[in-house]
């Protein structure tokens, strides 16, 4: 599978990143920057979510992948399987075509629920100091 994504990503003028060979904040500026993701490690989509990148991911065993595509995606449907590989370059092309179409969809889907996730985030902070600090 791999071979295919990085022809994929060659014929359609498509910068793959691996993280095993790059350095953290060469990382974080590449996603700040990129249009989107495809990925199927949960620390990615991770930063994906933050970021307010859309995700397609790759259909993984991993549970706490799929709790996060479940959580950040609700019902959408963006996963790359194996069958898509194993499919025409045409079908697979025609989902992320499909996927590509609903970018901005996606990136304000993400921009709320980063804004609903910092007021949880802010509200944590303020609980526990009140923890630390009360006499």
């Amino acid at each position: 599978m791999q071979n295919y994504i990085s022809e994929f990503t060659q014929i359609n003028n498509i910068i793959e990143i691996r993280m095993d060979n790059t350095l953290p904040e060469d990382l974080i500026f590449l996603i700040k920057n990129c249009k989107f993701m495809i990925s199927g490690r949960w620390h990615f989509s991770l930063l994906s979510y933050r970021f307010c990148k859309p995700l397609m991911l790759f259909d993984t065993d991993s549970p706490k992948t799929k709790a996060l595509s479940k959580e950040i995606y609700n019902n959408y449907k963006f996963y790359l399987t194996k069958k898509d590989f194993n499919s025409s370059k045409e079908n697979l092309q025609k989902k992320i075509n499909t996927f590509l179409q609903s970018n901005k969809k996606i990136k304000r889907l993400f921009k709320l629920k980063n804004v609903n996730l910092d007021k949880k985030l802010q509200a944590q902070k303020v609980f526990f100091n009140k923890l630390i600090y009360s006499e």
